[in-house]
Order: structure tokens, then sequence, then C-alpha cells
């Protein structure tokens, strides 16, 4: 049953239809969409955990089709480890989008998550920028921190940008900094990205500012604003003054 809820289409008709009666009927009409059947399918897969193990060989054939990919990668995630290997071999097939779709999979379960660290890893490097994004924030927000923050730091010397970008994100949302992440930031100071030089300037400045100075950053605050009358204040007798201020 919650194989063929995962599995519902709509018929091509049923969507403009809806659209046309909402538009002229006030009141909620008594249409029941496949999206909702995929979320019921879902929830009951993440009721039933690993004693849904029995669908796990049609999950992995529907994951392979692409027509259904993220539904059957999250469903696999909630069955947990007994699926991983299917999620695992999903990692290396030749279509981005079952990559794609099985980290999304994997990061249903911190317990499947753990088992597949080396396989999300080796995704950092995929050649879908957006699969390999996807893999570096999983594992950040994953890793302890020290592990978190040395993976940041073989990020930041990835010649991506966007991934790059990831990673000084990273360093700005973490608990803890190393030495080696700050050297790591430096060379991204002069590249050719504004955006990326800018979010490396203020990355450094928080997390070493010696160093940031040793490169030329200006670290001290600036001054407060103040005006002609001084610190925001206005001129006695201007408009708006209270009475008797000094």
């Amino acid at each position: 049953m919650l194989l063929a809820k995962l599995g519902a289409t709509d018929p091509k008709w049923k969507r403009p239809l809806w659209d046309g009666l909402r538009q002229k009927i006030s009141w909620s009409l008594p249409f029941h969409f496949a999206e909702e059947e995929h979320s019921e399918a879902l929830y009951g897969f993440s009721v039933l955990g690993s004693n849904a193990f029995l669908a796990i060989p049609e999950l992995g054939k529907a994951l392979l089709a692409t027509n259904n990919t993220v539904n059957s990668a999250s469903a696999l995630g909630h069955i947990g480890r007994d699926s991983v290997p299917v999620l695992k071999l999903a990692l290396t097939n030749a279509d981005s989008r079952i990559r794609s779709a099985a980290l999304i999979g994997i990061e249903t379960s911190e317990e499947v998550t753990r088992e597949c660290i080396p396989e999300i890893t080796d995704r950092i490097a995929d050649a879908d920028l957006k699969v390999a994004v996807n893999a570096l924030r999983r594992l950040i927000r994953f890793l302890p921190p020290a592990q978190s923050m040395a993976l940041i730091t073989n990020a930041l010397r990835d010649p991506r940008s966007t991934i790059q970008r990831v990673a000084l994100r990273g360093i700005a949302r973490a608990e803890t900094n190393r030495t080696e992440t700050g050297l790591a930031v430096v060379p991204l100071l002069e590249g050719p990205d504004q955006v990326l030089r800018r979010m490396a300037t203020n990355v450094l400045k928080r997390i070493d500012p010696a160093l940031a100075f040793a490169n030329g950053i200006d670290t001290n605050p600036p001054p407060l604003a103040t005006n002609f009358f001084g610190r925001g204040g206005r001129r006695r007798g201007s408009p708006g003054a209270r009475s008797g201020a000094p």
C-alpha cells in the first residue's frame, strides 16, 4: 500500500481542472493529489522504519528509474541501515539526478549518514555542482566540530567558487576554528571573485584578527557616527529638541 502511494501520479487533466474550478468556486474542493499520497507514504515509512525492509528492492528499482527518485530515496532513508547498500550504490550512479536524490535520502537518517560518510565525502568532488554543494553542506552540519573544520579547510582550496562560499559560511557558523583554516582563507583575499573576497575578509577578521591585520585588513571597529552637534544630538532650540536639554 505504501509503495502504491509513493508511486501515485496525477492525470494531466487534474491540475488544470482544479485550478479552473478554484477560480470560480469559493468553497474547498475534494481533490486529492499525488503529492499528498507521497507525503502519506513517507510518513508511513518513517513510522515503520526498519520494519519496512521488505520494500527495499522495489524502492531501489524506483530510485534507479529516475521517475520518483527523491521520494524513493527518502523512503529508503527512513528504513535505515538496511538501505545503506542501495543508497551507496545510488551515490555512484552515472545519472546526477540519482546521486542528488541519494543524498537527500541519506539526510533523512543520522544513522544512514554515519554509514555513508566516505561516499558522501567523495561526492564533494562531483562534476555536478549541485551534488557537490549538497554533500559538503550535509557533512559540515553532521560531523563533529574538529572534523567539520578540517573538511571546511580542504573545501576552501577547491577551485570552484561556489564550494568556497559554502565553506566560508560554514566557518561563520562554526563554534570552533583552527589556525589552518585561517591560513586557507588568506589566498581568497586576492581572488577575482569580489563577493568571495568580501566574505573571506569578514571571516578572517572574525576567526583570526592578528592574521587579518597581517594581511592588510583593518580590524579596528569603525568610530561611532557623529554629526555637527555631536553624537546624534540636536542643537538647542532646534525643532524636536527636548526642553532644557544641554
